[in-house]
């Protein structure tokens, strides 16, 4: 994902660490909320496990907080 400004969304995107699922994202802006959920997938299309709000460094380039 990319180029992307959001305001006060909970969470932008969220992925499943234990199905290798990976998130690039890159020119984001946002204010309030969480840019990533790290979750833990279920089989049976429900929402995952929440195990955390971050992203790891790597993955996000160009991100900035604005007022």
């Amino acid at each position: 994902m990319g180029n992307i400004t959001a305001s006060n969304v909970e969470t932008l995107v969220g992925y499943n660490v234990n199905y290798g699922d990976s998130v690039r994202i890159y020119d984001i802006k946002f204010l309030g909320g969480h840019v990533c959920k790290k979750l833990e997938g279920r089989n049976d299309g429900k929402e995952g496990t929440a195990l955390g709000y971050t992203c790891d460094s790597a993955s996000i380039t160009r991100c900035e907080s604005f007022k």
